[in-house]
């Protein structure tokens, strides 16, 4: 897997923590330049300057937080199948192992790290066309992967299932990455729904029988559309 030049000078990393922060709370569409350069007390040239544009500065971006994760995905990947030798992994080990990095980061303090969750969340819902070229093909060499490892633990589920499965896994991951305040403020069971261990394990706890159920003879169906799908007229 190929790594990207990370910048590593103090202005540059203020430029992107800036934009990481706004992004996490807005959206990467409506974040602006000004936007980023006022919060980091910058001159609104700055970014042009250190990143070329906005695109330059968003790649890199993207690239400092998915090059970890996948590198953390493949290398727990590799630690179990090397474990397990020539036999299947867990589907439970092979889950954990796919969605654990997405969850917990580097840094030591909790509310640093929640804007890092919710910026991972937001880069996961970009458009694979959104990401440099390197990223694509890391992220294609990841799931081919994962994928073999799932096909060889859930042996009656076909592959085309089995990616569908996945991306429906990834979808639930963003929202327990930034759902546990939209519950909180729905419902006020705020009390246990922040702890990152808790919502991992939630969630592993969700998503493992849907990924274990085979359903092989509805597969391919075409599922009736409208009230006739329900009703007899």
């Amino acid at each position: 897997m190929r790594s990207t030049d990370i910048p590593t000078s103090k202005i540059k990393t203020k430029l992107l923590d800036a934009a990481e922060f706004q992004i996490a709370t807005r959206g990467f569409d409506a974040v602006s330049v000004r936007d980023i350069t006022q919060l980091a007390k910058a001159n609104v040239a700055a970014i042009n300057y250190h990143f070329g544009s906005r695109e330059g500065m968003m790649l890199l971006l993207i690239a400092r937080r998915l090059e970890p994760i996948y590198q953390k995905q493949l290398q727990n990947l590799d630690q179990l199948e090397k474990k397990r030798g020539s036999k299947a992994v867990p589907l439970e080990e092979l889950l954990d192992a796919w969605i654990r990095p997405l969850f917990i980061n580097v840094s030591k303090d909790e509310r640093k790290d929640e804007v890092l969750r919710h910026s991972v969340a937001q880069i996961l819902t970009l458009p694979v066309s959104k990401l440099s070229n390197s990223l694509q093909d890391s992220g294609r060499e990841l799931w081919k992967r994962y994928l073999r490892a799932l096909g060889k633990c859930l042996k009656d589920i076909p592959t085309e299932e089995l990616a569908w499965r996945l991306q429906l896994l990834n979808g639930s991951a963003i929202q327990f990455l930034m759902g546990a305040e939209s519950i909180e403020a729905w419902t006020g069971l705020g009390s246990d729904l922040a702890p990152v261990e808790k919502r991992l394990s939630r969630l592993l706890r969700l998503v493992a029988p849907m990924m274990r159920e085979s359903g092989t003879k509805d597969m391919g169906k075409e599922v009736a559309k409208g009230p006739q799908g329900t009703f007899d007229f």
